[in-house]
This record gives C-alpha cells, sequence and structure tokens, in this order.
C-alpha cells in the first residue's frame, strides 16, 4: 500500500510556497527491494508541479549540501537535462516516476550508513525545469534530510513506455545519501524534482513522491547452526541484523547459562560474514549484509549439564559491553526421542540400526551404543558410533530438535554371545566423554535412550518341500532358533507313531527371504537345508520331524536345542459329496494313506450310526481318480495325488428304519475288502423322518400348509455382569456355555393369560435378574431378544446348554397352530445354526421342554409347557398335545430348511 503526501500551494509574501494538507503512513516493519521496468505496470505516486520559486521544508543542520550546491553553481551543472527537441506531441502535464530499488548498508569501517537508491522520473515539463534533484525527507520529523543533484542516466525502457513526454529517455537517476544515526523506526521519503533552479533545486519545479521507507526498526536475527565436534568445539553459527545497531560496530556471541544465571563466555565477531540473502530479505536494515558470524566456543560439561542460551549484541564498545543491542536466541530444547529400526542377528552377529535425537548431543559431541542384559544387570559390549544425516528424521522433529538432522546410526556388535531368554536392550548415549563406554561416573555428562528390550528366545521352522518314497523322505526347508548360539551341528530328525524313522546331519545355507521375514532370529541368514532320509521300515502312524542343533556330531548328547514341528497324518481323507436318498446314493471324495503297496483293492462299506454294524459294501477300486489338490495339501503322504474315488448307485434303501448312516473307504489287500486294510470314516447322515399326521393339530398344520413367521432379530439388553443376558462387553467372559455352544434348544411357556409378546419382552427387559430368555413366539411373530451364542437365564441347569425361547399364551385354534409353527421353526433354525440334530431323548436330546429339565436335569421344578398345550389342544382340537408331537413338527421343519 502506498504512502501519500498531498499538497497546496500557498503564498508566503511574495512566494508561493508548498505544504502538506494530510499525511498518512502504514508501517509494514520493512521494505523489500524491487526493481520495475517502464512498461510495467507503474503504480501511482502523488505529483506536485510548482509555479513559482518555492521550497520544502528544510532541515537547517543540511548545511553542507547548501554549500556544495553553491560551490557547483561556477561551473557546467551535471544535473542538466539535454533539451528534447525529438518528441514530438508532449504531455506537458504527465508525471511518471517509480522507484526500481532501494537499499540501505553500512561501512564496516567508519560505521557511516548509506541509502541506495535508483528509479526514473519523467515530466512534461522537463525542458522548462531542466534541472535534477532528489530529496530525501523525513516524514516522522517532517524535515528535509539532504538533497542530491542527479546526474541523468538513460532508460530507452521508460521512453518505450513514455514517447510522448519530453526526456523520458533520460528519466534515470541513481542517488547515494549518507544517513544520519537517529533515524532508526522513521518514515522517510525519496522525492524525485526537475526545477529551473540549478544550484539549490528550488524556483519552479515538478516533484515525485515515491513510496515512503520505513527504517525498519526490528531486531532479526537467526542461529543458523550450533554443532560439535570430535575436538570439544562447539561451532554456532547465523545472523543478527538491527537498524538499532548503527554506530555500534563491535559484534559478540555470549553463552549464557540460564540455570546458573552467569555469562559462561563470550566471542568477539572479528570477520562479521557477508550474508546477501539477509540483505535481501531486509533491504531496509543497514548492517544485514554484514551481519553474519560464525565462532568456536571449548566445550565443557557445564554445557551438557545446564541449559544454555546464545546471545548475539552488537556494540559501540570493544570489550562488548558501552552501548548494545542483544538479541537472545531460544535455549536449546533437551527432547529425548529415538527409534530402534532393525535389530538384526540373522547373520549370527548383531546389526542394529536407528536413530536418537537429543540437543544436549550438541554439547556432548562423542556418541556410543551399549547392548545391555536387563536379565542379569551387565553389559554385553559398547560402541563408539558415529551419528549419520536423517533428513526424515529432520522433516519429523527438526522444529524442536536441532540435532534431529543428524542422529541416524548403524553398526554391527560381532563376536557377542547373547543367552537363550535373556532380555537384552539397546542404549544410545551421547556423552562428553572421550572413551569407554561413555561413562565417566558422572551421569550429568551423558544423555541416554533406552530402546524396547528384546527377548532372546525365538525358534521358527517351514517344511517347504516333502518328496516321498515307500522307503525314503526328501526334506526342504528351512529352521533357526536363539538357543543354538553354542551349537554347530544341525540335523533334520524324521519320527513316526513308532519312534525314529531316519535322520541326517545338515550344511545349512543361506536364505536370504528367512533373513528378511526373521531379523530378529539368530542365524536366520544360514537356514536352510534339502535332506533326504532314508528308512527300511514301513510309516506307522503320523509323521514329525525334529529340528535340532547340538554339539555332538552325531546328532545326540544331552546339550542340544530342539524344534518339534506340528504332527503331519499319514490317513487322511475328507468325503466331499454325501447324497443318500430312498433309491439313490452318490458319494465321492479322497483318502490317502502310507503303506499302501500291498492294497490294490478299494471299497466303500455302509454301517448303521446305532449299531455299528455293516449293512453293505461296494468295490471302487475302479473309481480311483487324480487329486492335484490333495497332493499340495499332503505332499508327505506317498500316494496323495492319486487318492480320488467316487460311488453313484441305486436300488437300496439305506434310511429304513435307521437314524443315520456313516461310510468307509477302505484301501486293502483282500479282493473281497476285508484282510489287512486302512480305512477313513465319514461324518454320519442322519435321517430325518417325520409323521405329521399322528396327531391332528399337526395334521391341521399340514393340510393347511401353515407357514412359519420371519424371525425379528432384536437384541434389547447387554448388561456387563449381569447374570442374565450376558452376551458381550465386560464381564460376559465368564457365561458361556459348557459346550462353547449351546447343544440343545428348551421350550418355556409364559404361564401369563393376559399378556402380550411386547409386554413380556418389555418385562423381561427391566427384570432380568429374576429371568431372561433367548426370544418369544406367539402366532404371528418371532422375536429374538438376544444372541443365541451366550446362555440365559431360562431354567437353571438348563442354562449351560440351549438356547431357550418362551410361547406366550394365545387364543383361538388358528393362531395356536401357528404358535407352534413358528416354536418349531425356531427350534429347528437354531438347531441347523449350531449343528445340532433334532432328538427327542430324555436329558441327552436336543429338544427340551422346561418340565423335561425339572426331570433330567434338575434346579428347577417347572412343567411348562405341558398344562398350556394341553389345556388349547383339548378346547380348540379335541386332543392333546405333547413334546412327542410337536417333536414331528420340529422335524418336518428341519427337513425344510
Amino acid at each position: 500500500m502506498e504512502n501519500k503526501r498531498r499538497f497546496k500551494l500557498y503564498k508566503s509574501g511574495k512566494l508561493w510556497c508548498c505544504a502538506a494538507i494530510a499525511f498518512a503512513t502504514l508501517a509494514i516493519g520493512s521494505v523489500t527491494a524491487e526493481s520495475a521496468h517502464a512498461n510495467a505496470t507503474v503504480p501511482t505516486a502523488q505529483q506536485v508541479t510548482t509555479i513559482a520559486s518555492a521550497s520544502l521544508t528544510t532541515n537547517t543542520a543540511n548545511t553542507a549540501g547548501d554549500s556544495q550546491a553553491t560551490a557547483q553553481s561556477t561551473t557546467q551543472t551535471s544535473n542538466l537535462v539535454p533539451q528534447d527537441t525529438t518528441t514530438t506531441n508532449n504531455q506537458t502535464n504527465s508525471n511518471e516516476g517509480y522507484l526500481d530499488n532501494t537499499q540501505i548498508t553500512e561501512n564496516q569501517q567508519t560505521g557511516q550508513t548509506t541509502l541506495n537508491a535508483s528509479g526514473w522520473h519523467a515530466t512534461g515539463q522537463s525542458n522548462n525545469e531542466p534541472y535534477r534533484y532528489v530529496i530525501l525527507y523525513d516524514n516522522t520529523t517532517q524535515h528535509e534530510i539532504q538533497r542530491e543533484k542527479v546526474v541523468p542516466q538513460t532508460r530507452p525502457d521508460v521512453q518505450q513506455a513514455y514517447p510522448h513526454i519530453d526526456n523520458s529517455v533520460n528519466s534515470g537517476f541513481n542517488v547515494h545519501f549518507t544517513l544520519p544515526d537517529n533515524l532508526a523506526g522513521h518514515s522517510i521519503s525519496l522525492v524525485a524534482r526537475y526545477s529551473t533552479d540549478a544550484i539549490n533545486g528550488e524556483g519552479q519545479h515538478t516533484d515525485y513522491w515515491f513510496s515512503p521507507i520505513i527504517l525498519n526498526n526490528d531486531n532479526r536475527a537467526s542461529l543458523d547452526g550450533l554443532t560439535s565436534d570430535q575436538d570439544g568445539n562447539l561451532h554456532v553459527s547465523g545472523w543478527h541484523a538491527s537498524n538499532q545497531a548503527w554506530g555500534k560496530k563491535y559484534h559478540y556471541i555470549i553463552a549464557y547459562d540460564q540455570t546458573t544465571g552467569r555469562e559462561i563466555t563470550r566471542q568477539k565477531v572479528t570477520n562479521n560474514q557477508t550474508r546477501y540473502d539477509v540483505a535481501e530479505a531486509y533491504p531496509s536494515i543497514a548492517n544485514a549484509v554484514f551481519s553474519g558470524f560464525n565462532v568456536f566456543f571449548k566445550l565443557s560439561p557445564q554445557y551438557a549439564r545446564d541449559n544454555i542460551q546464545f546471545i548475539s549484541r552488537w556494540t559501540d564498545d570493544a570489550g562488548g559491553n558501552g552501548n548494545y543491542i542483544d538479541y537472545w536466541f531460544g535455549p536449546v530444547a533437551k527432547n529425548n526421542r529415538g527409534n530402534l529400526d532393525a535389530w538384526d542377528i540373522s547373520t549370527g552377529n548383531l546389526q542394529v540400526s536407528g536413530w536418537h535425537a537429543d540437543d544436549t548431543s550438541i554439547y556432548e559431541p562423542y556418541h556410543y551404543l551399549i547392548l545391555f542384559d536387563n536379565t542379569t544387570g551387565t553389559q554385553v559390549a559398547s560402541k563408539k558410533v558415529d551419528t549419520m544425516s536423517s533428513d526424515d528424521v529432520a522433516k519429523v522433529y527438526g522444529n524442536d530438535t536441532r540435532s534431529a538432522n543428524k542422529s541416524r546410526f548403524n553398526t554391527i556388535f560381532d563376536g557377542i554371545t547373547l543367552t537363550d531368554s535373556h532380555t537384552y536392550s539397546l542404549v544410545s548415549r551421547y556423552s562428553v566423554y572421550n572413551g569407554g563406554n561413555g561413562d565417566d561416573g558422572n551421569s550429568a555428562d551423558h544423555t541416554d535412550y533406552w530402546y524396547p528390550g528384546k527377548t532372546y528366545s525365538g525358534q521358527a521352522y517351514s517344511i517347504d518341500s516333502w518328496q516321498p518314497t515307500n522307503n525314503s523322505m526328501k526334506l526342504s526347508g528351512w529352521f533357526a532358533n536363539d538357543a543354538a548360539v553354542n551349537y554347530k551341528y544341525a540335523y533334520v530328525i524324521l519320527l513316526d507313531g513308532q519312534g525314529e524313522l531316519g535322520r541326517q546331519r545338515v550344511d545349512l545355507t543361506q536364505r536370504a527371504d528367512v533373513a528378511k521375514a526373521y531379523p530378529e532370529l539368530y542365524n536366520s541368514l544360514n537356514s536352510g537345508f534339502v535332506v533326504t532320509i532314508n528308512f527300511d521300515r514301513a510309516v506307522n502312524g503320523d509323521l514329525q520331524v525334529v529340528l535340532r542343533f547340538t554339539n555332538d556330531p552325531y546328532g545326540n548328547g544331552s546339550h542340544t536345542v530342539d524344534i518339534y514341528t506340528d504332527k503331519y497324518s499319514t490317513n487322511a481323507g475328507n468325503f466331499d459329496n454325501l447324497i443318500v436318498k430312498k433309491d439313490y446314493i452318490n458319494i465321492s471324495g479322497w483318502h490317502a494313506a502310507d503303506n499302501l503297496t500291498n492294497k490294490p483293492y478299494q471299497y466303500i462299506i455302509a454301517m448303521d450310526s446305532n449299531t455299528h454294524q455293516e449293512i453293505t459294501r461296494w468295490n471302487v477300486t475302479d473309481s480311483a481318480t487324480t487329486r492335484h489338490d490333495v497332493k499340495n495339501a499332503y505332499p508327505w503322504i506317498v500316494n496323495s495325488a492319486h487318492s480320488g474315488f467316487s460311488l453313484n448307485t441305486s436300488g437300496i434303501d439305506l434310511t429304513a428304519n435307521r437314524a443315520g448312516v456313516y461310510f468307509i473307504h477302505r484301501y486293502t489287500d483282500d479282493s473281497a475288502g476285508n484282510g489287512n486294510y486302512v480305512d477313513y470314516d465319514s461324518d454320519i447322515v442322519y435321517f430325518i423322518n417325520y409323521n405329521m399326521y399322528a396327531n391332528s393339530i399337526n395334521a391341521f398344520i399340514a393340510n393347511n400348509h401353515i407357514g412359519h413367521a420371519t424371525i425379528e432379530v432384536r437384541h434389547i439388553l447387554n448388561v456387563p455382569g449381569s447374570r442374565s443376558g450376558i452376551l458381550t462387553g465386560p464381564g460376559s467372559g465368564s457365561t458361556q456355555y459348557d459346550y462353547g455352544k449351546p447343544v440343545k434348544v428348551i421350550v418355556h411357556e409364559t404361564a401369563n393369560p393376559n399378556d402380550s409378546i411386547e409386554g413380556e419382552i418389555n418385562y423381561e427387559s427391566s427384570h432380568y435378574e429374576d429371568a431372561f430368555v433367548h426370544a418369544f413366539v406367539d402366532g404371528n411373530r418371532i422375536v429374538e431378544i438376544a444372541p443365541t451364542d451366550r446362555p440365559s437365564w431360562g431354567s437353571v441347569n438348563g442354562n449351560p446348554y440351549g438356547v431357550q425361547f418362551e410361547q406366550v399364551e394365545v387364543y383361538g385354534r388358528d393362531n395356536f397352530a401357528r404358535e407352534l409353527v413358528n416354536a418349531a421353526y425356531y427350534a429347528a433354525y437354531k438347531m441347523k445354526q449350531y449343528g445340532m440334530i433334532p432328538s427327542l431323548n430324555g436329558g441327552n436330546g436336543t429338544l427340551m421342554s422346561h418340565h423335561m429339565v425339572s426331570q433330567y436335569l434338575g434346579g428347577t421344578d417347572h412343567t411348562d409347557p405341558d398344562g398350556y398345550w394341553t389345556n388349547r389342544a383339548r378346547n380348540y382340537f379335541g386332543t392333546n398335545y405333547t413334546m412327542s408331537d410337536f417333536f414331528e413338527l420340529v422335524k418336518y421343519e428341519y427337513t425344510q430348511l
């Protein structure tokens, strides 16, 4: 924003004078020098043209300038503008100008301050007012400071922009003013003038007032560098610029101890560093270009121990006192931060990398890494380690930790022995002490960062591939064990159900992938193996591999460390497809087993699930198929690639008069399916047989095709710690089903003849300590109010076993029938959800009533829903309704799911 000064002419005696009628200034702290050309957009400035002899209000102290002007009057003045006879259509009223550049500088030897300014001023009156001046005016005191004759300079750019202004080509100027010491903080203006007066620049004249310059009174500085070297020298660098330093040519840097409140020492800046960057940023500060400093202090423990602050001082006293202007830099922060990026013992030697940033390191130039055994409380090893550049750390923490840009480390502790099950910590230490582990017995002279401990007790392995034959096994993979530090022999031992099949010593090979995945596992880089183990007997039982490190060359001895793998089944299978109907059987799957060399025949045998007696068998030898998926899953079984089987037959009814069947797939050496064999059993296929016409109510349901409602899930209660409805949240862990999931469905009845389903739900939600079940049903709805994966409080000894629901008492024949259907559907749905098969078998069945819980499990004397069912069945259907009748309805709904 421009500062503007407006003037009017007034008459004083016989003289016309120019006086300011208004003045406003916007101080913005500093004015940055900038240049502009005439063909650029030129800002508007205040212009004044006088028509008689007049002068600015002149500072009477400036007589030297007047004397100089008088002396020059006898010679040809150098400020004369040539007559311009070439310009056509001269715009006599035009008055244009621009200040391209201003800068204030200071002479380091004399202390003299100079304002350097350049620009241009073009006016249509230049032929009539040919003498040029630039006047320096103090807006703050409203006095002229100085004026200078201007030697015209050619400006073709201005002529191009203003071709119709006389002498625009000669409009340039370049002036230098010596500034007095008392101007800091003042607003000054440069006034470019064309005048008829060659001697004093008065008479008839045309002025152009450029925007005011605020002589920056700020005290500005930056502490750019604060580092130490290995010789114990502290290097302090930066800059300090201020116009308040005019006349103060001595520059000092002082180290101040905040803790004691005393100066430690001071260094005189004997050669102020040239800082053109500061001068460019602050052109209105005189000493900006010579504001840099670069000094050294000798470190002592006091620096690391106390809070230190540095002071930059400009003074008029050679000893650093006298009149001065100080800048106090912020104290050094002592944020202690670090991170352990890698703890890598994959090569057998411990490599650690990470970073430790703490500004006390500026005063503690020696960096150490210490490996500490927390279990024994002893040091294992220490190293002096140089820190490295760390731009990534500085990017995150550079604002409050100056040393963050050089805080990284990376080193190897070789030849160390770590003890199994011990916990170790890495300690990063900055110290003033050069030697040992950086500890001279004075804890105040070093700064430590303890990284989280590492417990040295890991082990890992992988069996990557198996290649079996009938008398050998080729294995490849890797294994590593933290406890194997001092064990130089590695063995792979193969076991089966009878004991050891064979062993082989291996020379471990490099596995870079393992080292990358398990860098904290001892010697994981050298962990690979490929081995073939021969055996002279048949495999019997599951396989298991022992991965052993030992000092015994034969793989035995009392000093061994072993990894036992999981057991690998040598008789595995699955019935992928198992469909059994009255007149149709479709079975397919796979069966992989060892020791089948002399067992060429395959059979599928049907067994009764209750009697475990054989029903029939089929020879499926010719149905064998290739199963690459089984080979991939069970590569250690010899025949896994050719383990598929299938059976598709009809003409036999396995469902008649049976609760269920299961099947055996058999490999045998007997063509009839007996002899020596290896079997694999299927799950039981249950037959759900129901009779909907043994009871007239069920028959009514079947004949009228009465369907069920949709289950509404509205879980309303989750009260941590309550004994009922404990389903999720705190306190729920102690309330679980005895088998981890429900194994029964328990039927209740509310015994409340005058309530609705919503009334019952509302009651239980507010009386959950007395009773609470999972769901309610009536003739139209099924509402589940609590998740069934946790028990409810409904029948004491039945609670640990079953999903429990209440029937609301309803009225009317159709309404009662629909409620029975909804109840049976909910029971069947929950049985299917949790893998139950419908059974009514006293206390062992999957379906029970509250009355049955009283009879077989105890803890309660309730008899519902017997009385309710008897009442409604007699009144509406003239019959009875029991759990046996309800069981048939549940089985029916189960088969429909």
